[in-house]
């Protein structure tokens, strides 16, 4: 072999190494795995009704999410666990998301938590997840049977719970 062969074959494994060292996407930072598994928990538990444990894994979870300084993530977690007490017939008081919000206002957490308030004639469905875009269009043209599920993978953080309970909560009995 001459030496311009394994010049050759040097610079290609340089090469080599420094795209498949540079095109890596990094380690993911442990508080995003913390932090979802501690939401998941919470939504588990607090659909179990143990509320006790369920409030510790959402305050664990807002901790790990703090961490990453994300004020739209974080707002995001505060709106699982409306979701979650929306799903549960329970009030919210959003006054922490709403503190969040006027750090660091999001349109589309915005309006995630108008829908959960069952203010869909305010709430600007483009900003919504797809599956709850439909689901409102449909609540506003009175078709009660659409369901976040049909679209395929839902984004729910209940997953198994449908959209109607904000407007079951509007409902005049």
């Amino acid at each position: 072999m001459n030496y311009n062969n394994i010049k050759k074959i040097a610079l290609c494994f340089i090469f080599t190494a420094l795209i498949t060292g540079c095109a890596g996407s990094g380690n993911v930072p442990d508080w995003t795995y913390a932090a979802f598994n501690m939401l998941e928990d919470f939504k588990q538990a607090a659909l179990e009704g143990r509320t006790t444990i369920a409030e510790l894994h959402f305050q664990r979870a807002v901790e790990e999410i703090k961490k990453s300084g994300d004020l739209v993530l974080l707002g995001r977690a505060y709106l699982n666990r409306y979701a979650v007490q929306t799903a549960l017939l329970e009030s919210f008081d959003d006054g922490k998301f709403q503190k969040i919000q006027s750090v660091h206002p999001d349109r589309e957490n915005a309006a995630f938590l108008s829908f959960l308030k069952g203010n869909f004639d305010r709430t600007d469905s483009k900003l919504l997840p797809s599956p709850y875009a439909a689901a409102q269009n449909d609540l506003l043209e009175g078709n009660a049977k659409h369901d976040v599920h049909e679209s395929g993978s839902s984004p729910c953080p209940c997953r198994s719970v449908h959209v109607w309970i904000p407007a079951l909560q509007g409902m005049r009995w």
